[in-house]
C-alpha cells in the first residue's frame, strides 16, 4: 500500500499550482521534478520537492497502524533578474507568505485519506546569480497502515 505521504505531495501540487501570485499573475506555480530543469525566466515559480528527510514514528497501535512524522522540503525557483533590493525583498516575502498560508490554513484531516496533518516549518533563501531558490520546511503527519 503506497503511503501517505504521496498524496501530501499531490495535494501541494494541486494548492501551490491553483493560487494567483501576488505580481507577474500570468507566471504561476508549476511543479516540476527537480531544480535541474526551466532554467532561466522559464524557471520562474516553478516548485521541486526534495526527498523525506525523517520519518519518525511517533504512535504504534499494534500491527494495524502507526502514527508518523515525516520532513520534507519544497524548493520554489524565484527569478531575480529586474529586481532591486528592495522589490526583490518584498517578492520573497510575498511569496513566501503565500505559500506558508495555503499549507497552514488547509484544516487538519482534509488532506486525504491517511493525512492527519501538514504543516510548515519556517523557510530558508538561497540567492544565487539571477534566482533566489525558496525552501519551505513541511512536516506532514500521517497515519501508516499494514
Amino acid at each position: 500500500m503506497a503511503s501517505p505521504l504521496v498524496t501530501v505531495q499531490s495535494a501541494l501540487e494541486t494548492e501551490w499550482e491553483a493560487l494567483t501570485p501576488p505580481d507577474r499573475t500570468a507566471i504561476t506555480y508549476r511543479h516540476t521534478e527537480g531544480q535541474d530543469t526551466n532554467k532561466g525566466f522559464s524557471g520562474d515559480r516553478v516548485f521541486w520537492f526534495d526527498v523525506p528527510s525523517d520519518g519518525t514514528a511517533t504512535d504504534e497501535r499494534g500491527a494495524v497502524m502507526t502514527e508518523y512524522v515525516h520532513a520534507f522540503v519544497a524548493r520554489v525557483r524565484l527569478i531575480s533578474a529586474g529586481y532591486t533590493q528592495r522589490t526583490l525583498f518584498n517578492r520573497v516575502a510575498n511569496e513566501a507568505a503565500l505559500l506558508i498560508r495555503a499549507v497552514d490554513k488547509k484544516s487538519e484531516n482534509t488532506w486525504g485519506s491517511g493525512i492527519i496533518n501538514v504543516i510548515t516549518d519556517g523557510y530558508t533563501t538561497e540567492r544565487g546569480k539571477e534566482e533566489v531558490i525558496l525552501s519551505i520546511n513541511i512536516r506532514a503527519f500521517t497515519q501508516e497502515t499494514d
